[in-house]
Parts: structure tokens; C-alpha cells; sequence
């Protein structure tokens, strides 16, 4: 039997669980946070919240921060980690730690910086898939 279009929508539009990723930092060992897939719709805004209106650079620096504020989530209760109220703490936090947390929020939602590139010059930027693991990311990671 053919597929109608209302089937197709159906399917299209039926929730269902996006990617996540659980991260414990080497830093950090008695610390998980589950990084989860924003929707392309926050993805956007979160790109454009970082784009210098005047240039149309994105600042990787605030891309990192704002991605691991919107991604991060406790894996026992749900919550989110952070707010945006949290800024300067997390600002605060050693660096390597920041790294092992933020650059696997990039990744999974596809704002790595090739991708940011393709996010902010095209639609056909996509969050890349994942499976969950406990993992950090080592030297060879990509700077923001």
C-alpha cells in the first residue's frame, strides 16, 4: 500500500526521543550530565543569539556557553544543569572541565565549527547522531 501524504506527516511529526549523550569528565569522575539534541528550531536561536549582527561571525566562545547551558541535564531527575542566570559560574569553572562538557554539546547538535558555518549558511545543516556513552573528548578536540 502507498504512503499518503497524512501517513508521511504522521510519521514526520510524531515525538519521539533525540539523541543524547552522557558525559563524565575525566576532572570530574563522580559527575554525569546527560547532553541532549536541541530541535533545529533552538539550535537556530541559539546560533543567532551568538552571531555578531554587524559581521555575522558567530562567537565560538559564547556558542561554547550557550550550548552547554542549553544541553545540560541531570540524567537522574531531568532537570537542567544550568541557566542562563548561571553564566558567570560556569564561566568560572576550570577550563578543562568546560571542554569535556561543552564540546560534546557542540558536536551532538551539529555547532561544530564547520558545522556552525553550514548551520548559518544553509538549512542542510543537521544534528549529528548519536549513542549514548561515557566519554570525554582528548587534545585533538576542536577548539570553539
Amino acid at each position: 500500500m502507498a504512503t499518503t501524504k497524512t501517513d508521511l506527516r504522521a510519521r514526520i511529526f510524531t515525538p519521539r526521543a533525540l539523541p543524547t549523550r552522557l558525559v563524565t569528565s575525566r576532572h570530574m569522575p563522580d559527575v554525569t550530565i546527560e547532553i541532549r539534541t536541541l530541535t533545529y528550531g533552538a539550535r537556530a536561536a541559539l546560533v543567532r543569539s551568538c552571531k555578531d549582527e554587524e559581521t555575522g561571525d558567530i562567537d565560538g566562545i559564547q556558542l561554547t556557553f550557550a550550548a552547554l547551558i542549553a544541553c545540560a541535564f541531570d540524567p537522574e531527575s531531568g532537570e537542567q544543569v544550568f541557566t542562563k542566570g548561571d553564566v558567570e559560574q560556569v564561566e568560572g569553572l576550570p577550563s578543562v572541565l568546560l571542554d569535556d562538557w561543552a564540546f560534546p554539546a557542540l558536536e551532538l547538535n551539529g555547532l561544530a565549527p564547520d558545522a556552525v558555518r553550514a548551520a548559518v549558511g544553509n538549512s542542510e545543516a543537521t544534528p549529528s547522531s548519536s549513542t549514548s556513552s561515557s566519554s570525554s573528548l582528548e587534545e585533538s578536540a576542536v577548539a570553539p
